[in-house]
């Protein structure tokens, strides 16, 4: 169970998104709150200064006295040599004696500044250096970016514009890793670092080239949402223009039909690469396209091998895509909903096996309650998903075991009259399994019952210990890798209110928000945050979790206080949001 509710937290992150479908009328909503403390180097215990106490935090972990989260050891990790030792708190020490001003591990990256002329820079890199190069164009026009380096040596090398999201990546070629891309006249920065080999040296340039365009932007034919343009194998390379008009959402290109031959590229007007497509399914292809609401113009290249086959182009929102592979279930019928084991066969790996799942689409003639059912003749783990279609969410999610062979597993929901709702079954699966799907007309009642019986419902309300404002409760687990603990408490808002849930120094905590009938609100996992250091920009997953939401006056809910660690010991409150700001 333990695992399978971690797996569940995974699955949930994917496929959350903000919504205000509601099944019932219960107006509390959540989201991940990502306004995280201060991090800065030395301070281990994230009380926002640096101190002894920070010195004295690594020395007991590494007597064994105490266990610290990623962040206290990323952060505690002063020398910069990835790992916590007496280094680090004697370099604490020194810094509170005022003996050092920075850490090793904060000190400022070499700095080298070049000109778009073509002129080598040599540079002499250990396997561990990052550099940030500073790269000045002074006429706009078409320009290569190259790195040669020696041997067996691999690096990542990019090139990023100073006031735009613009970011290129290089390619390798023997030897050579390269980029061509159109650039404005302005300040560039190229981050580079080898991943491996013995030679450290690099010749590193970005030249002015004489551009051939790859394909002529006039022959391109249009392609728009809705459209499934049917191709014929052995008549790539197509070239496709597609126009967003600026209306948010997300919008896919992709192939369907046995098109694992195919490859979908994106270029934008100045033959930039931006995309390149995907698997899907593990046998088609697809590019997916953020509209942010700025009119945009990019060009579709399709090619394919000499083993390729017939397939279709596509062009939906993400709604649509649903759309078409769900199913249409009525009241009263049966669906024996076969749900397959996605493998994907990688020679150089074994073999990836993903999420199943079986799509299904649901329009009620009335609003009321409606119990949707599943069966099978295996004992399975199943999740079923319900939101609006154009705003799929978690919040009628329900996840059931099923127990005895044939055994029925339900959940009511309260759904709207004349909206279509997609319904999402989801399982692990090893193979093959079967399983029925069906609707029928429920009560307020049978309603109740079931968030009675729900399996989140492991404590009742009055089991649940109550939790106030500003309370800082301690959460000490010791479980087994094969057994989940959970503890659960309840919380009543006294007045309407904007609160955040959030731990600290914890090694893997989550927080499952329920509302008073056991319904899920919100998971709060692990929160992500980008941290500036020597070697660039990282992305550290912090172990914590930060929760924010609105809460009505009188409104109850409870929360499912848990670790995926086996031993985890840490702290967790609720807090006003604007208290949480001075908190930190």
């Amino acid at each position: 169970m333990k695992s399978f509710k971690k797996i569940l937290a995974l699955t949930m992150a994917l496929l959350v998104m903000s919504s205000a479908f509601a099944v019932n009328a219960f107006a509390a909503e959540f989201e991940d709150y990502y306004e995280t403390p201060v991090f800065m180097y030395g301070d281990v215990d994230f009380d926002s200064r640096v101190s002894v106490k920070d010195s004295t935090a690594i020395q007991k972990y590494l007597a064994k006295i105490i266990t610290l989260c990623e962040d206290s050891i990323f952060y505690g990790d002063v020398d910069g040599n990835e790992k916590l030792s007496i280094s680090d708190a004697t370099l604490i020490q020194k810094f509170v004696a005022k003996m050092i001003d920075v850490f090793p591990a904060e000190a400022p990256a070499p700095d080298y500044s070049v000109n778009a002329d073509g002129k080598v820079l040599e540079l002499d890199l250990s396997t561990e250096d990052t550099v940030t190069i500073q790269v000045n164009v002074k006429e706009a026009g078409y320009y290569e970016m190259s790195a040669t380096t020696g041997g067996e040596t691999s690096l990542f090398l990019d090139l990023r514009s100073e006031d735009s999201e613009e970011y290129w990546g290089a390619q390798p070629d023997g030897e050579t890793y390269y980029a061509l891309m159109y650039l404005e006249e302005g300040t560039y920065y190229s981050i580079m670092f080898i991943e491996g080999g013995l030679d450290t040296h690099v010749s590193y340039k970005v030249a002015p080239t004489d551009f051939e365009p790859p394909f002529d932007i006039a022959s391109a034919d249009e392609i728009k949402l809705g459209d499934r343009i049917e191709i014929k194998a052995g008549t790539t390379p197509l070239l496709f223009k597609l126009t967003l008009e600026g209306n948010e959402g997300s919008v896919n290109v992709y192939t369907e039909g046995l098109a694992s031959n195919s490859i979908l590229e994106a270029y934008d007007e100045r033959y930039n690469l931006c995309y390149t497509g995907e698997a899907y399914d593990y046998t088609d292809s697809i590019i997916s396209f953020y509209d942010e609401g700025v009119p945009s113009v990019y060009y579709i290249l399709v090619t394919q091998d000499e083993n390729g086959t017939d397939f279709a182009l596509c062009c939906d929102t993400s709604v649509d895509m649903l759309k078409k592979e769900a199913k249409v279930i009525e009241v009263g019928s049966v669906d024996e909903c076969e749900i397959i084991e996605l493998t994907y066969e990688d020679p150089d790996s074994a073999p990836i096996s993903g999420l199943a799942e079986g799509i299904y689409s649901f329009t009620p003639e009335k609003s009321g309650y409606y119990s949707l059912n599943f069966r099978s003749d295996s004992a399975i783990e199943v999740m079923g998903i319900v939101g609006k279609f154009e705003n799929v969410s978690d919040d009628g999610y329900i996840m059931v075991k099923a127990g005895e062979a044939g055994q029925r597993v339900f959940d009511v929901l309260y759904l709207e009259e004349n909206t279509e709702y997609c319904i999402v079954v989801l399982i692990f699966v090893d193979g093959v399994n079967n399983i029925d799907v069906s609707l029928e007309e429920s009560n307020e009642e049978e309603y109740k019952k079931a968030q009675e019986d729900s399996f989140v419902d492991d404590a009742t309300l009055d089991e649940a210990k109550p939790i106030s404002l500003g309370k800082v409760v301690e959460f000490n687990c010791n479980a087994s890798a094969d057994e989940y603990y959970e503890e659960n408490y309840i919380f009543t808002a006294d007045e309407d209110m904007e609160v955040v849930i959030f731990s600290t120094n914890s090694q893997d905590a989550c927080v499952y928000i329920y509302d008073e009938y056991g319904d899920i609100l919100f998971l709060g996992d692990e929160i992500v945050t980008a941290v500036v250091t020597n070697k660039g920009i990282d992305m550290l997953y912090s172990s914590d979790f930060a929760v924010k939401g609105t809460i009505s006056k009188g409104e109850t809910i409870r929360l499912g206080v848990s670790s995926f660690a086996e031993e985890d010991n840490f702290t967790f409150s609720i807090v006003k949001a604007e208290d949480y700001k001075e908190l930190f």
